[in-house]
């Protein structure tokens, strides 16, 4: 079950690290919806925004299918920073953008679901990027310390044992899985010190992009622009999606 709510002001709770700091969590005011950059700020036309995402993803080749798709409005870019945590890094056609947070069972079970869907050799085209937007409003606890382990090189053994991990998780469990991960609590109170005012300004960068998109169900999936789980998309088809993508055609329909 997907979960959403409205923006209040974040409550970091970290326990054990007796750290309380509030974030104010407010829409991006810069940008109007569907007519600014969220990257730049400058004016883009529907068309240019879709140029920029060719850019990205140079496979896309069938120029019929560019035009038809620059004038649709549910194609959307998502910045990408040097924060987000990224599975799969490439350069290839194939982005999948994940909100989520991973305090949240049923959230973890819905991505390792849409991941086993994607099979053969589009396990290796796709590259998930994970944004953070929080479950529970007033918690920021899964974004925080999913930060510290990729970080500090340990992500891939933090994020095993988060995916064996069951129920919803609080503050006391990340810091567990972070130990089993070889961060002991000493270390990490030195790198909450250090780091803290930077990690809570990327978790806000997140959350505010979230809001702007209109990606405040958890999780919410956009693959290459396009947000999933619509009538027009919908998630159990995202083998196919990627084939095509692969293949040179769009999300829609394969290049004949």
């Amino acid at each position: 079950m997907k979960h959403s709510h409205t923006p209040p002001v974040l409550l970091l709770a970290g326990a054990l690290l007796l750290v309380a700091i509030g974030i104010q969590v407010a829409r991006i005011s810069l940008f109007s919806e569907g007519e600014y950059s969220v990257n730049t700020g400058k004016k883009v036309s529907k068309g240019g925004t879709f140029k920029n995402i060719h850019k990205k993803f140079p496979h896309w080749k069938n120029k019929q299918e560019m035009e038809r798709l620059a004038n649709k409005e549910n194609i959307i870019q998502i910045p990408f920073y040097s924060h987000n945590i990224v599975e799969n890094k490439h350069d290839g056609a194939v982005d999948l953008v994940i909100f989520t947070d991973h305090s949240s069972q049923s959230a973890r079970e819905q991505e390792e679901y849409v991941k086993s869907l994607i099979k053969g050799a589009n396990k290796y085209a796709v590259q998930i990027t994970y944004k953070f937007m929080p479950i529970n409003p007033d918690i920021t606890d899964g974004g925080l310390f999913e930060q510290i382990a990729y970080r500090n090189g340990v992500y891939s053994k933090y994020k095993r044992l988060l995916n064996k991990a069951t129920g919803n998780l609080t503050g006391d469990d990340f810091i567990d899985i972070l130990e089993k991960s070889g961060i002991p609590l000493a270390k990490l109170r030195v790198i909450m010190r250090r780091d803290m005012d930077m990690m809570l300004k990327w978790l806000e960068i997140d959350i505010k992009q979230a809001y702007y998109f209109k990606a405040t169900d958890v999780p919410t999936f956009f693959l290459n622009g396009q947000r999933l789980a619509t009538p027009d998309l919908p998630l159990n088809d995202i083998n196919s999606y990627v084939s095509r993508i692969v293949d040179g055609g769009d999300i829609y329909s394969a290049v004949e």
